[in-house]
């Protein structure tokens, strides 16, 4: 599941069940093609299901399963990461100055 396109797909759908179109608009710059081969892999992962809306819908939708429900406290984590960290003026260490 390292694919570029998995943990955009993921947060979205931590939201609850959603449709492809719904999924390709809240994504940015992620393609019709990429969005379902990301999908494709995630179901053939376990990660999510694909399940169908009864008529008159008739639509697909996805959502997460167990094991895909169990990102969220990462995704939470990384989300408080990036807030904290995304505008410190000092990007390199202290210490160490900067990776090589």
């Amino acid at each position: 599941m390292s694919a570029k396109w998995s943990l955009p797909v993921l947060r979205v759908l931590l939201d609850g069940p959603t449709r492809f179109s719904v999924i390709r608009n809240k994504i940015d710059g992620i393609t019709a093609n990429l969005l379902a081969a990301r999908l494709k892999e995630l179901e053939k992962r376990g990660v999510l299901v694909k399940d169908y809306l009864p008529e008159p819908a008739n639509r697909a939708v996805y959502r997460l399963t167990e094991k895909g429900k169990a990102v969220r406290e990462i995704v939470e984590a990384l989300d408080r990461w990036s807030e904290q960290w995304a505008n410190d003026p000092h990007p390199h260490d202290a210490e160490g100055g900067s990776a090589r």
